[in-house]
């Protein structure tokens, strides 16, 4: 399978699933209206809450890529600080330029 066809499948599947969860609360939520469990209010009270959990949930999914990255570029400088300098700054030998053009 071409890896074209993954991605349209996952942005497939990621699309989705928000109606999934749509039709899964509602469905769900009117059984429990019928048999009297439920009024409509505290169903679509508990649909708000789903639903924006799946937003934030979706949100923070998105930067974890960007989260690895970060994380390698932060050890990358750690590193690149603990590095012993070539150069030693307090050693007076070599050429000292008097004048500069």
């Amino acid at each position: 399978m071409c890896k074209l066809h993954l991605i349209a499948l996952g942005a497939a599947i990621a699309n989705s699933t928000m109606y999934f969860l749509h039709c899964a609360t509602f469905s769900f939520g009117s059984k429990l209206v019928s048999d009297g469990d439920m009024n409509f209010d505290d169903v679509f009270k508990i649909f708000v809450v789903i639903t924006f959990a799946m937003i934030t949930i979706g949100r923070s999914m998105a930067m974890i890529p960007g989260y690895a990255k970060a994380k390698q570029a932060a050890l990358r400088i750690m590193k690149l600080n603990q590095r012993q300098s070539k150069i030693n700054p307090h050693d007076d030998s070599g050429i000292i330029l008097v004048r500069i053009y």
